[in-house]
């Protein structure tokens, strides 16, 4: 392990980021120590760990420019150190598309004797006649993709419309 005046070498020293340096190597070796990992793997990570020791010294190289520039020694606070899954970011509310009102379809009254649907299916206008309420509410509250309800209307036996029940704006 080098000391902190072997990292300061050649330049009036911080005590702050030698110690910070010390306490950084010591981590190093005992990480590199404890982990198993591929002949490869070390030497990647002794190439960032070398690439990281160059930026400490990098960083000491400035603060000894601005104490130089001050004339005396500048307080330096150590960084703080933030790690990035620690952050807590605030939850985006995004708001929900307003569901259209479900369609309710009331029975046939007594002159009545079907329903009449008309829709549009990719462009296509499409009409249907029905007598069962529950094939209609199907029909009404599982379009498919693509499929656009125009009107609803009840139909007497000439098949002449009674009542429009639903129709779209």
């Amino acid at each position: 392990m080098r000391s902190p005046l072997a990292y300061c070498a050649g330049t009036p020293h911080d005590s702050t980021t030698a110690w910070r340096h010390v306490y950084s190597t010591q981590n190093d070796h005992e990480l590199s120590h404890s982990m198993s990992a591929s002949t490869e793997e070390l030497i990647a990570i002794n190439s960032l760990l070398i690439e990281r020791e160059a930026e400490f010294a990098r960083v000491h190289s400035i603060e000894a420019q601005i104490s130089a520039l001050l004339g005396a020694e500048y307080p330096f606070d150590p960084p703080e150190v933030i790690i990035p899954s620690t952050i807590k970011k605030k939850a985006i509310k995004t708001k929900r598309a307003a569901k259209e009102a479900a369609i309710k379809i009331r029975r046939l009254a007594d002159r009545e004797i079907a329903y009449r649907f008309s829709w549009l299916d990719k462009g296509q206008a499409v009409t249907n006649e029905l007598t069962e309420l529950k094939a209609v509410d199907a029909l009404i509250n599982d379009t498919l993709p693509g499929m656009k309800l125009l009107k609803v209307e009840t139909l007497d036996f000439d098949s002449a419309t009674v009542q429009t029940l639903y129709e779209a704006e």
